[in-house]
């Protein structure tokens, strides 16, 4: 083997030994960044599940409370049980009384200001009990806000 060769293959092997750890670092670095991001993402989505889990089941129960209450209409006494519905449950802000898609009284207002919801896209089959048909719906306005990650609820 001539000097040059030598030169040359020496030359080879010392920038592969420079350059194969600082690859097969950054190699692992992302790999071990993408895992992390993964877990941290399914996290993430498990706590919102559990969250919207909360919201429906407020929502139900809220729903079913009201619809044991024997007021009707936008008296007093029923705008006072719309107002202490929405401040009893958590993820509840706002209830609204409709006639059709019609808002007639909120909890926050005493009288409906006449704004009328467009109708529904989709009507999934438990939104409504079978064999209940209501002239007029309760809608519960739900606010709930996502946490960051790390965020313990």
């Amino acid at each position: 083997m001539t000097t040059r060769h030598l030169v040359g293959l020496i030359t080879g092997v010392l920038i592969l030994a420079i350059f194969l750890p600082i690859l097969l670092s950054v190699w692992l670095a992302q790999r071990e960044a993408h895992n992390q991001f993964i877990d941290e993402q399914e996290t993430y989505a498990s706590r919102v599940f559990i969250r919207t889990e909360q919201v429906m089941e407020q929502a139900k129960g809220a729903l079913r409370e009201m619809d044991s209450l024997q007021v009707s209409g936008c008296d007093p006494e029923h705008l006072q049980a719309m107002r202490r519905l929405s401040y009893s449950w958590r993820y509840i802000q706002e209830v609204l009384y409709l006639d059709g898609n019609t808002v007639q009284c909120s909890s926050l207002e005493s009288d409906g200001n006449g704004f009328t919801f467009p109708p529904p896209d989709r009507i999934i089959p438990q939104a409504i009990a079978p064999g209940t048909p209501r002239e007029t719906i309760w809608v519960f306005s739900v606010i709930w806000r996502l946490s960051p990650p790390n965020t313990i609820w």
